[in-house]
């Protein structure tokens, strides 16, 4: 069997060091960074959805804006639980999960790329 099926070794159990520094110097800006991420695409791209379809698709927005904090919150969980990235979790139930996630990162920006040529955006 090759590498890529084996799962990865199980996690070590340490305690948690101490504090060093108060929670805004370790958070910083990046703690406002993540906050302006939350739904900024969707910020950017549902008022040309909304003005071509309609308000009826306001409904859509709202969801996605809820879905991806709900999913951010749950990876973010995951780290500060077990110490490691999702990517990380992924990767010991099947280690293929690294190049596959790649993969498909790789296909989406380029049909992305493909679709904005076809439809006359730039």
């Amino acid at each position: 069997m090759s590498k890529l099926f084996q799962p990865l070794e199980d996690f070590k159990t340490v305690d948690l060091p101490e504090k060093q520094l108060p929670f805004w110097k370790i958070a910083g800006p990046g703690a406002i960074l993540v906050g302006l991420s939350i739904g900024a695409g969707e910020i950017v791209i549902w008022p040309r959805i909304t003005a071509q379809y309609g308000s009826s698709m306001v409904w859509a927005a709202v969801f996605g804006v809820f879905l991806q904090l709900w999913i951010n919150f749950e990876v973010g969980r995951w780290t500060i639980a077990t110490g490691e990235t999702v990517y990380t979790g992924y990767s010991r139930i099947w280690r293929g999960f690294a190049p596959l996630f790649i993969l498909l990162i790789y296909s989406r920006m380029d049909s992305t790329r493909v679709g904005t040529r076809i439809g006359g955006c730039s």
